[in-house]
C-alpha cells in the first residue's frame, strides 16, 4: 500500500460498524468492514443492493459512540464474494456534513 493509499485508507485490527435501513419500518441492517477513506467504504453485505438507490447509513468509527457519522450513500461498485455468502461493495458517501467528513479525515490520518 502507497503511502497516498495509507492516507485513504483505514485498516483496523477491530472492525467499524455500519448500519444502514432499507424503509422507514426496517430494522438496521448491521456489516462490518476494516476501510474507509473520506470519500467512502467497502463493505460486505449479506444481499446485493439495487446501484440506483440513495440510503442512509450510520458508521461508528471505533468503540466510542460519539465517533460516527451519518452519510447518504450509494453503490459505486459490488461483486459477489466467492468464499462467503456476502457480497463484496464499494459505497461512495453522496452527501456529508463537513464536520463529518473532518473526523473522517481525522480517523484516515490517524492510520
Amino acid at each position: 500500500m502507497g503511502v497516498q493509499e495509507k492516507r485513504q485508507s483505514k485498516r483496523m485490527s477491530q472492525y467499524l460498524k455500519v448500519q444502514f435501513y432499507f424503509g422507514s419500518n426496517t430494522e438496521p441492517i448491521q456489516v462490518f468492514t476494516e476501510d474507509i477513506s473520506t470519500g467512502g467504504i467497502r463493505i460486505q453485505s449479506p444481499f446485493p443492493i439495487d446501484e440506483r438507490y440513495q440510503f442512509p447509513m450510520h458508521i461508528f468509527l471505533n468503540q466510542d459512540p460519539l465517533s460516527s457519522i451519518k452519510v447518504i450513500a450509494r453503490v459505486a461498485w459490488q461483486r459477489k464474494n466467492e468464499d462467503s455468502p456476502n457480497w463484496e461493495m464499494g459505497i461512495e458517501f453522496v452527501q456529508m456534513q463537513d464536520a463529518d467528513r473532518d473526523l473522517v479525515g481525522k480517523f484516515v490520518k490517524s492510520a
